[in-house]
């Protein structure tokens, strides 16, 4: 599976292996609903976040700009679940500071929130870029073929034959199947299908995935043999007849 951050203290991804018979179409990869260019920081691992927090934080959201001169702030929403900053919930600042939600409201694809101890326009530019997380350890407990996002990025992927298709990079949600992304070092992009019937192994500890080889998605395409060249017969050559000499006819004196 996979996963995102939810609940009142928010879940990150969360992400599952479905069986192929519930997917009919060959995955097409989508973009999350807050997508739009990407900038460095953007690209920057989010799944974990250094903080001064005394354990591992996940991250559910970052502040992008500043709206009103109340204190309101727009937040790029890293989590799924629909509760996750309704008011009365928190999270934290990569210095530990905790941030209560007095409100929160959609703005295109971007929300806007506003907390309790940003009382202005000035410390709401003060949080402009912030890092918003939660503890790990306020996660629930996942069951057996379920994984959150954050644990399956930085993955290696392989395939059963051996061949290395590179480190997860992103689990995309989609409407069939989630996707996650893995990138090889030479910057190659495979779309690996959180299915069942596709997953050999998952090992979050040990950082590695498993998966079987099918050609054209975790395999290279097969070329379709061609026809042996058909060699035309030989057909044996034709002697010409013998054309029996003519003897000249004898003349009689």
């Amino acid at each position: 599976m996979s996963v995102v951050l939810d609940i009142a203290f928010g879940w990150p991804l969360r992400t599952w292996a479905r069986s192929s018979a519930e997917v009919a179409e060959r995955p097409r990869r989508s973009e999350p609903w807050f997508a739009r260019p990407r900038s460095a920081r953007d690209m920057a691992p989010w799944w974990i976040s250094k903080t001064e927090v005394d354990e591992p934080t996940v991250v559910v959201g970052v502040v992008t700009g500043v709206h009103g001169l109340r204190g309101d702030v727009s937040v790029q929403n890293r989590s799924d679940n629909p509760d996750r900053w309704t008011a009365g919930g928190s999270v934290l600042r990569e210095d530990g500071a905790k941030l209560t939600i007095e409100a929160s409201r959609r703005h295109g694809r971007r929300l806007i929130v506003k907390f309790a101890e940003i009382a202005d326009r000035s410390a709401a530019e003060a949080l402009r870029g912030a890092v918003l997380v939660v503890p790990e350890s306020s996660l629930p407990a996942l069951s057996e073929g379920e994984w959150w996002a954050y644990q399956l990025e930085g993955c290696e992927v392989r395939s059963v034959s051996g061949r290395v298709l590179g480190i997860v990079r992103e689990v995309i949600p989609n409407p069939a199947n989630d996707l996650w992304v893995a990138v090889d070092a030479e910057g190659n992009e495979t779309l690996v299908p959180a299915l069942a019937d596709l997953l050999v192994d998952v090992d979050v500890v040990a950082r590695t995935i498993v998966v079987k080889d099918v050609p054209g998605l975790t395999a290279p395409e097969e070329s379709p043999k061609e026809p042996p060249e058909e060699t035309p017969e030989e057909t044996p050559e034709e002697t010409p007849e013998e054309t029996p000499e003519e003897t000249p006819e004898e003349t009689q004196d």
